[in-house]
């Protein structure tokens, strides 16, 4: 990414404005307790627009900014029985930042497995794609 490690942070955990970076985030509704510095939010998404296939979890966001990262874990929800994601920035001595996606999940049995793996492999090249136009912007 062609931005500063800070500009992708800040693009990457401001919850509330994923829904208009990234294509398939409908909503995000986003709760933070200032004392614990606990980070949830509840996110509607779309996994197949085809298919009409919504998913809606309750998701914790677990930030490392010394290690520059930002893990997400579903605490409860539909469409995914298990679901762990974790986005880690590398910045690099030219000033850009080298960003990964890293995603373990388990569907529902509602959602058949063939089309969630299209799915996601279709969706995070356009979900990173997103984050790294954002961030360029923003730097």
């Amino acid at each position: 990414v062609q931005a500063s490690p800070e500009a992708v942070w800040d693009v990457l955990t401001d919850y509330e404005r994923m829904p208009e970076i990234i294509p398939n985030i409908l909503s995000n509704r986003v709760m933070r307790d200032e004392r614990t510095r606990r980070v949830t939010i509840q996110q509607e998404s779309l996994l197949s627009n085809k298919l009409q296939l919504r998913v809606d979890m309750e998701l914790e966001a677990v930030e490392q900014r010394d290690r520059w990262t930002v893990a997400l874990r579903r605490l409860s929800g539909h469409g995914f029985l298990t679901f762990e994601a974790q986005y880690t920035l590398k910045p690099r001595p030219d000033g850009t930042t080298y960003l990964s996606y890293a995603v373990e999940l388990v569907p529902c049995p509602i959602f058949p497995l063939p089309l969630v793996e299209r799915k996601v492999r279709k969706e995070v090249p356009r979900m990173l794609h997103a984050v790294k136009t954002a961030s360029q912007r923003s730097s």
